[in-house]
């Protein structure tokens, strides 16, 4: 085959060549990314998105991302209101960077998952003035301790013909390529020694100027002693046994130390392996955002085992002299009486508060609990005066004991609380049940005292909400923590006799 002898096809076949590198590393995508134009039509998606979103490419390319978000997207979204008018307010505004975490609600063309929404204005190129927004899914972190979550890259549709086109297609790749931090790579070890190209966020995360020369050998020695050896594994077993890697270690440049997330995937040609084809993600933020979570945990838990203990022991001190009075004293019983119920009020507040400050994560060891036993056990502990226990269940669930244990304790409490008449403690006519819902599948806590209002449903769980004077307001906020922890939404409704009902099914698929 001639070499070209015009200059300008040589430089177009280059940029071919580039944007086919780009296509290449995005195509390995982990984001859904949509590109908007200046009057925020939407110009672009990659598949991702349709994962994400149940959102194909052809439904979305050419419409206003307004009018999308008004008419299809908020409504995949929980609280869609709230994140339309999230979204919405960077197009009236087109002039800073905006970042969330929304939660995608299942549906038959999607699966339920956590995104952190990330979006920043175009401000070069043929674009310039509109928007790009990227979708990367941190489910795992959000339902569990934040390991592992990102994975920034991008899928590209087919070009269009001509130079115009392909420069187009190639600015809003790089403005993507640099807003999510990702660069590509590619090994072709059939050269000897293995050629490396690389794409320009790679030299940038690896502190080099765009185009200088790098051998194999070379990159591996970026990464540090610790992880240089656990990098190079991967890398030799993608090219012996084809086998593909994702992994984390820590890269170390002349000016830096910084984490990243790489990804090699065998390039064959029949069926022999012949170089790997992947990318490089600068996870280092997130790190230190999990460095900075974990030390806020620790003095968190700290701070509510200070408090516990500083608030209890005067608070033990008072009750012991107020026994003392108590027994000297018969005379004003009713003040004696008040104050006891308020010492009993602060250590019911106490228990609370401690119990929400180490309530929430996730649930890394679940049992399998037999519901009936345990609801019975729960109720055993609760003061409960004369009111009864019905139990409607053969339902097995997988949870933490410790933290079932709180969420059933403060339902029978709150039901006791709020259906209590007379001195005992409860009326005697009052009957708490726990049994199966079944479409869709989990359980229930129901009772037949006075119910909740409508219009306190929204509130009842909001921390301090409380409509009895000696109640703490933290019961029903436990019980949320403790259903989230789970992945279990909870529902308020009127039960069949009249009270309340607080029903728990798996998240997306509530009543």
């Amino acid at each position: 085959m001639s070499e070209p002898t015009d200059g300008s096809e040589r430089a177009e076949r280059r940029r071919v060549g580039d944007e086919t590198m780009f296509r290449r590393v995005l195509d390995m995508s982990g984001i859904g990314v949509f590109v908007l134009g200046p009057d925020f039509t939407v110009e672009w998606t990659n598949g991702t998105v349709e994962e994400f979103l149940g959102l194909t490419h052809e439904r979305v390319v050419g419409v206003d991302k307004r009018r999308l978000i008004r008419e299809t997207v908020a409504d995949v979204f929980e609280r869609p209101e709230r994140f339309a008018d999230t979204v919405l307010a960077t197009y009236e505004n087109n002039t800073y960077s905006e970042e969330f975490t929304c939660h995608v609600r299942p549906g038959e063309d999607r699966e339920e998952r956590w995104l952190r929404h990330r979006s920043e204005p175009i401000e070069t190129g043929s674009l310039a003035g509109g928007r790009i927004e990227h979708y990367t899914d941190v489910t795992e972190g959000v339902r569990g301790t934040i390991t592992n979550w990102v994975g920034f890259q991008e899928e590209v549709t087919e070009r269009t013909e001509g130079e115009r086109e392909l420069e187009r297609t190639r600015a809003f790749l790089e403005q993507t390529q640099a807003v999510a931090t990702v660069g590509g790579w590619e090994l072709d070890a059939r050269s000897d020694p293995p050629a490396m190209v690389w794409t320009d966020e790679t030299y940038r995360i690896h502190d080099l100027p765009t185009g200088a020369e790098v051998g194999f050998e070379e990159a591996i020695e970026w990464y540090h002693p610790e992880d240089r050896e656990r990098v190079r594994e991967a890398v030799d077993r993608a090219l012996e046994d084809g086998e593909s890697y994702d992994l984390e270690a820590r890269l170390v440049t002349d000016n830096d130390q910084r984490w990243v997330r790489t990804i090699g995937v065998p390039v064959t040609e029949d069926g022999e392996v012949v170089g790997l084809r992947g990318s490089i993600q600068d996870v280092t933020d997130r790190k230190e955002r999990e460095r900075e979570l974990e030390r806020t945990n620790e003095r968190l838990d700290e701070f509510a085992s200070l408090v516990g203990h500083d608030l209890r022991n005067p608070l033990q001190v008072a009750q012991s002299r107020l026994e003392l009075v108590d027994d000297e004293y018969d005379d004003d019983q009713g003040h004696l009486d008040a104050i006891e119920r308020a010492h009993g009020r602060m250590e019911s507040l106490i228990e609370n508060l401690l119990a929400l400050a180490r309530t929430g994560g996730s649930v890394e060891d679940p049992e399998r609990i037999d519901l009936a036993s345990f609801v019975r056990q729960c109720w055993d502990t609760v003061e409960t005066g004369d009111a009864r226990l019905a139990v409607d269940t053969d339902r097995t669930v997988e949870g933490s004991r410790t933290q079932l244990r709180r969420l059933f304790e403060n339902l029978f409490h709150n039901s006791v609380e709020h259906g209590a008449t007379g001195p005992s403690g409860a009326d005697a006519s009052l009957t708490v049940t726990v049994g199966d819902c079944t479409d869709p599948p989990g359980f229930y806590v129901a009772d037949d005292g006075p119910g909740i209002p409508p219009a306190q449903r929204e509130s009842v769980f909001e921390p301090g909400h409380s409509t009895d004077d000696d109640g703490t307001g933290f019961g029903l906020s436990i019980v949320q923590e403790v259903a989230e922890m789970h992945d279990w939404q909870v529902t308020v409704t009127e039960s069949d006799a009249g009270g309340a009902r607080f029903a728990f099914t798996r998240v997306g698929t509530g009543e």
